[in-house]
C-alpha cells in the first residue's frame, strides 16, 4: 500500500482496491448493513440464540453483547480463514436477542 500526504500534511494508507475489497466507502456501507429479523430466522432455524450465544436466558443486555462480540472475534472470517458459517450464525444469535 502507498501512503499519500493530504491535505494537512498527514499520511494516510490508500486502500488496494485490486484485492476484491472495494473502496472504503463500500466497506464501511457494507459494515453498517444488518442483517435484518427475517434472515436472522431463517439462519438462525430451529437453534436456541442463547445457546449459540452461550449465556442464559436471564442475560441482560450487557451480558449478550459481551458473549457476542467475543464469538465475532473468534469466528470473524478474516481470523478464521474465511469460514464464515459459524459467524453468521453469531451474528443472526445477536440480532434476534438484541
Amino acid at each position: 500500500m502507498k501512503e499519500k500526504k493530504d491535505f494537512m500534511g498527514v499520511y494516510k494508507k490508500r486502500y488496494d482496491t485490486s484485492k476484491g475489497h472495494g473502496s472504503p466507502a463500500e466497506w464501511v456501507a457494507n459494515f453498517n448493513t444488518r442483517m435484518g429479523i427475517d434472515k436472522a430466522k431463517e439462519v438462525v432455524g430451529k437453534s436456541n440464540p442463547y445457546d449459540i450465544l452461550g449465556v442464559a436466558r436471564t442475560a441482560t443486555k450487557e451480558e449478550i453483547k459481551t458473549a457476542y462480540r467475543k464469538l465475532a472475534m473468534k469466528y470473524h472470517p478474516d481470523r478464521n480463514g474465511g469460514e464464515s458459517d459459524m459467524f453468521k450464525l453469531v451474528q443472526a444469535a445477536y440480532e434476534l436477542l438484541e
